[in-house]
């Protein structure tokens, strides 16, 4: 993905310092760490969202089996309340403007398959024209053999209830952060 006017991307090669605006990001990031054997990526296998049950309300499992899909594979009670309907199953992209499915596909993609983390700041629409700012890390997992890539995601806002169901995705996005997880940037940063 390029940056462009409207994607203002920053690059972060120390995962230590990045700016985090809740604590959830970072410790889902510490327990992706202390689940990586040596250098590599988590295996999907051995990330277990129980570990981090804390967390589990906004953590998403995703997978991208095609170029047009970012799958549900497990979301947390947070997300289906927001969502308002379970989408284990669905296509993320479904929900999103026709402006943002490439962007945020090429995000997704990056992460799964390019091993960087993300971190982007935005904000979604909820019921009623209720916008709220957003912050979600994203973080590449090892699938099975023969399974498509798998993303590990955790959604966080303070400024919304938990009875309000979005209506939009990605209504304005501040800025992404790509960071590097030990294996550098695929273009130059």
């Amino acid at each position: 993905m390029q940056q462009t006017d409207t994607i203002p991307i920053t690059y972060n090669k120390d995962s230590a310092a990045l700016p985090f605006r809740f604590a959830q990001g970072k410790i889902l990031l510490d327990y992706w760490q202390s689940v990586r054997l040596g250098n590599d990526i988590p295996k999907a296998n051995d990330f277990d969202p129980m570990a981090i049950f804390k967390l589990l309300p906004d953590i998403m499992i995703l997978d991208l089996p095609d170029d047009q899909t970012i799958r549900y594979r497990l979301a947390g009670t947070a997300t289906v309340e927001r969502l308002g309907y379970e989408p284990r199953g669905r296509n993320v992209l479904d929900r999103v403007d026709e402006k943002w499915k490439q962007p945020l596909f090429d995000m997704f993609n990056m992460v799964a398959r390019q091993n960087v983390g993300l971190l982007a700041h935005y904000t979604n629409q909820y019921e009623g024209d209720f916008l709220a700012r957003i912050e979600s890390v994203l973080l590449p997992l090892t699938p099975p053999s023969d399974l498509p890539p798998r993303v590990v995601m955790i959604v966080n806002s303070k400024e919304f209830g938990r009875t309000r169901t979005l209506t939009g995705f990605l209504h304005e996005l501040e800025g992404i952060c790509l960071f590097d997880l030990g294996f550098g940037f695929p273009t130059a940063a």
